[in-house]
């Protein structure tokens, strides 16, 4: 289980190529520790996510891996 995060410009540009049920090969992602006050679970660090990542989706996959979303609130 992983956490991965996108901020600012990023998000536009990366929500083109993410969607919902499909599986990805994620590389070039910076891993840094979740700060204490914004852990939701029990991860403690997570990939950031920005236009240097790299992104191949994996074709021609019939498996649909199941899928729970998790989302935090953001107060600052």
């Amino acid at each position: 289980r992983v956490e991965g995060i996108i901020f600012n410009d990023d998000i536009p540009r990366m929500s083109q190529i993410l969607q919902v049920y499909k599986k990805y090969k994620i590389s070039n992602a910076e891993v840094r520790p979740i700060p204490p006050k914004f852990q939701t679970s029990d991860l403690t660090v997570q990939w950031m996510i920005s236009s240097r990542t790299v992104i191949d989706e994996v074709a021609n996959d019939d498996e649909v891996m199941p899928v729970k979303f998790c989302y935090s609130n953001f107060t600052d």
